[in-house]
């Protein structure tokens, strides 16, 4: 019988390697290279039968088998979780061998394909998992109408369950719910599903033993046609880390607040110390140019005064509201010369200014108002100064007009020898703007640079 299906395999172009035992078969297995299929007689003759080679040939190879076997011989042998590819009736004819064999291999070859992809579908599962692990987020999804929850391993491990024992639900969910977070959760989730939008919720978690973890939940609703909500899948991650980190560098940029607000008193009490000192070394003096001299000064350390007051009462000391700043720094400058005739009109936006050129437009005022009020009028009654300031998009504009008696004939501020000026322009360049004096009604002075 063996003869007539080895004559049939190899007229079909097979390559038969025949052997005549259940020992042999096992042996020729183990030594033989690219094999793809065995045929094997379950009557063997003494020895080990057919199925017995099988079975022992299974735990080692997946070769594909078929089973040649006569009606007499059906009930004897029993092969059990022998992978078998089919049975082949002893005395069949040459087209149902063939057929059986190639039958067989188109078989085992698509079964290799299917375990190839649920491989290649395990490890990228795997991949999944130890990616969400590393992150600490998982992935679920839930079913509303059959009411099913479906977690991935991660989320466990977040929540501190175990897998075997939890039973996963909406309801055993929300009982590991922070309890002061419960009631807001429900109302987001809930009118995450009233409403067509994606969603995501902050809240805390319990574990076993008390421990309070943080997460964020981001999730999206998949709707039916009629716009019915029939599931929902999302994310869970755990955030605990970047919480505690949030939470200590709030309370470290508190702190520095603290210490930097206790600078700038400090700083803001020794300005006013200095200020103090040049007014009582003024009293002692008789020079008018020394006294002169002394109340420039004054003016100066005034406006960085009243700089430091206005960063003490801020909540930002990067920027300083313009308005508060200009218009007190010109009501102290005016108290310096206490003359009534003078009547000055302050236009000044409400924008904020880095400080840091806050205070170079603070001292250019200073500069020209102080020499508005010792050099601009002379007899004239009607003694008039205008300050401006405003911000349009990103260029900000300084005007002082005064409607004194004007600039000397030849002056050139270019080349202008006063201290005064010479601050003017310097912290010009440093605000990298323009500045331009000209007669105009009086003297009409411009700053304009870009923020």
């Amino acid at each position: 019988m063996a003869v007539s299906v080895l004559t049939v395999l190899e007229k079909a172009g097979y390559l038969v390697i025949w052997v005549q035992s259940g020992e042999k078969a096992v042996e020729t297995v183990r030594a033989t290279a690219n094999l793809d299929l065995i045929l094997i007689d379950f009557n063997l003759g003494s020895g080990m039968d057919g199925a017995q080679a099988a079975g022992i040939i299974s735990a080692f190879s997946d070769l594909p088998v078929i089973f040649l076997y006569s009606p007499s011989e059906e009930n004897n042998y029993k092969i059990g979780e022998i992978p078998c590819y089919g049975y082949l009736l002893k005395g069949s004819g040459g087209y149902i061998i063939q057929s059986a064999v190639e039958t067989a291999l188109k078989l085992f070859n698509k079964c290799q394909s299917f375990e190839k992809k649920i491989t290649i579908l395990k490890n990228k599962e795997n991949l999944l998992n130890e990616a969400q692990r590393l992150a600490h987020i998982g992935h679920w999804h839930w079913e509303l109408t059959e009411k099913a929850l479906y977690w991935s391993s991660e989320i466990y491990n977040i929540f501190g369950v175990n897998p075997e024992t939890f039973m996963v639900s909406a309801e055993n969910f929300e009982k590991l719910i922070h309890p002061d977070d419960l009631k807001q959760f429900l109302e987001q989730r809930q009118y995450m599903l009233d409403h067509e939008l994606d969603k995501e919720i902050e809240h805390r978690i319990i574990r076993n033993g008390g421990e309070i973890r943080h997460v964020i939940e981001r999730a999206k609703v998949i709707r039916s046609e009629n716009g019915q909500a029939i599931s929902v899948m999302g994310t869970v991650q755990d955030i605990t880390e970047r919480r505690l980190a949030e939470e200590t560098i709030k309370k470290q940029l508190s702190e520095k607040e603290t210490l930097l607000k206790e600078v700038h008193h400090r700083i803001k009490n020794n300005i006013g110390s200095i200020e103090g000192l040049l007014s009582m070394q003024i009293k002692s003096l008789v020079n008018p140019e020394t006294v002169s001299v002394l109340q420039d000064t004054i003016g100066r350390v005034k406006s960085m005064g009243i700089l430091y007051e206005k960063l003490l009462i801020s909540d930002e000391y990067k920027e300083c509201p313009a308005k508060n700043y200009i218009e007190t720094l010109v009501d102290s400058i005016l108290a310096l010369f206490s003359d009534s005739r003078i009547t000055i009109e302050k236009k000044i936006g409400d924008f904020n200014l880095v400080s840091k050129k806050l205070f170079a437009v603070g001292i250019i005022i200073n500069e020209l108002l102080t020499n508005i009020m010792k050099y601009a009028f002379t007899n004239n009654s009607n003694r008039q100064i205008t300050i401006a300031l405003e911000k349009v998009k990103k260029r900000v504009t300084l005007t002082v007009q005064d409607n004194g008696k004007g600039l000397p004939e030849g002056f050139n501020m270019d080349s202008a020898q006063g201290f005064g000026l010479k601050l003017v322009r310097m912290l010009c360049e440093q605000l990298d703007g323009t500045f331009t004096t000209q007669n105009h009604k009086g003297v009409r002075s411009i700053l304009v640079f870009r923020i």
